[in-house]
């Protein structure tokens, strides 16, 4: 793999710039309907042809992606990511490094959930893995269930749980994840990309990233600009604790409208063999919350 340097936190227009030149170089020429020619020699389009796309001057263009330009508009950026043929996610991302209200179109309908009553849900819920996090991959809140799973009481502090340290020190959860490993550790630092680049970083989010830029797989994925979404495919998911063997599990996410920094995580056995596993880790498992004098 290889050694990519982290170049981010970029000031936002640079910022700005480098993800559309990433998405600009991805897009293939003939599924944007522009004609290839044989005299190509970088991948994507041209700079003048999603300017043309784009209904803007190559120079205004240009002068976003450079980061020498102004802010552009709301109007200009919904051109540009149609011209890229951004999807929902990567638009958003857009419009939030930009500093620029999310059109309406391409806001996530959420539900209005109260922090206190998803927090007691967590507690108190035997038979699920319940967690809450922020959406720079620490645990705020969890279970017996969830310590089971993700043993975070064994962990000294908040920084040693968070999942982009955990996951790039531990062993365990690479044999835990399986297969889907490299997806989850994709999906995790895509989120946290998404906050950490578009939002006031606590000091411990500064900590977490001071940690992973210097570690390879973070820095590959980094270079990648890709960003993820806060929810996680519904399953059933194939995991593996060495205490119980393999769980089959369904995974559900909630995002409280009135306070979208966090993520309030569900986890339930998926048929009647992983029920039983995940009452054995109840009995291993001690709840905890990040507030909490040891943590």
């Amino acid at each position: 793999m290889r050694n990519h340097e982290v170049r981010d936190p970029l000031p936002s227009l640079a910022r700005l710039g480098a993800f559309l030149r990433s998405r600009r170089l991805l897009l293939a020429p003939e599924h944007a309907g522009v004609k290839a020619t044989r005299k190509r020699r970088t991948p994507g389009l041209r700079r003048e042809e999603v300017a043309a796309l784009a209904g803007i001057s190559l120079d205004w263009y240009t002068r976003i992606e450079v980061g020498t330009g102004a802010v552009p508009s709301v109007q200009t950026l919904v051109a540009i990511a149609r011209a890229l043929q951004l999807g929902d996610l990567d638009t958003r991302y857009l419009f939030e490094i930009a500093g620029l209200p999310i059109p309406q179109q391409q806001r996530a309908a959420t539900e209005t959930v109260s922090l206190a009553a998803l927090e007691h849900a967590i507690m108190n819920t035997r038979d699920t893995a319940g967690v809450m996090y922020d959406l720079y991959g620490s645990p705020l809140c969890w279970n017996a269930a969830a310590d089971g799973l993700f043993r975070w009481s064994t962990y000294p502090d908040a920084f040693s749980r968070n999942m982009i340290v955990a996951g790039l020190n531990s062993s365990y959860y690479r044999d835990f994840f399986g297969k889907d490993f490299i997806t989850v550790a994709r999906n995790v630092v895509g989120m946290f990309r998404r906050a950490y680049t578009t939002t006031d970083a606590p000091p411990l989010a500064h900590r977490v990233y001071e940690f992973a830029k210097t570690q390879p797989i973070f820095q590959e994925m980094w270079s990648e600009h890709s960003v993820a979404d806060e929810y996680t495919l519904p399953g059933p998911m194939l995991r593996y604790v060495p205490e119980v063997g393999e769980l089959c599990l369904d995974y559900t996410d909630v995002v409280p409208l009135h306070d979208p920094k966090v993520i309030v995580r569900f986890i339930a056995p998926h048929d009647a063999p992983t029920i039983a596993k995940l009452a054995k880790l109840v009995k291993l498992g001690r709840p905890g919350r990040l507030s909490d004098p040891a943590n």
